[in-house]
Parts: structure tokens; C-alpha cells; sequence
């Protein structure tokens, strides 16, 4: 299983989301930092691997990412369904 755990207080910005993903689920070093990479990347992990994303202090992201973070999880959620075994606990 893949874990990701996002702390909104660290998240300032879209670009801090992107490094902080990449890095904890070792996307290549091509990764292009914006949502068509982002959901080229989920899909190359496996569509059957189980993925699981925590975001604590969620609130604090949505000040911070605005429309961005509700961009992202729209990613989130079409992802889901073709990976049932993908996952995301927002803490807020």
C-alpha cells in the first residue's frame, strides 16, 4: 500500500501540493506538476494498488488552495473510479 500524508499547514500553494504528493508516492522526476500529470501518474501506479491519501488541517488548504484544491480532488474523485482501492481521509 501507498501512503501520502498532506499536512495543510505546510501546503501554501498548488506547487507545494505537487512536491509534497510526488515526493511520498515516487512519481518520476518528469512529473509536470499540474492535474493531466497528476492523474497520468495515479494511473501508471496501478489501478488496482492500494493508495491512501490523509490531508490533516484540510481547512487551512482550502483558504490557502482556493479553487485549485477543489480541482485536485475532482482528480481525486474520478481516479476512484477506476481505482476502488483508492482513498482519501480529509481531517479538517
Amino acid at each position: 500500500m501507498l501512503k501520502c500524508k498532506l499536512n495543510g499547514l505546510k501546503i501554501k500553494n498548488l506547487d507545494d501540493f505537487h512536491i509534497s504528493l510526488s515526493n511520498q508516492l515516487h512519481f518520476p522526476e518528469y512529473y509536470g506538476k499540474n492535474l493531466d500529470a497528476l492523474w497520468d501518474c495515479l494511473v501508471e501506479l496501478s489501478t488496482c494498488q492500494e493508495i491512501s491519501i490523509t490531508w490533516t488541517n484540510f481547512d487551512i488548504s482550502i483558504e490557502s488552495l482556493g479553487q485549485d484544491l477543489f480541482d485536485v480532488l475532482k482528480v481525486f474523485l474520478e481516479y476512484k473510479k477506476v481505482n476502488k482501492n483508492f482513498t482519501v481521509n480529509l481531517h479538517f
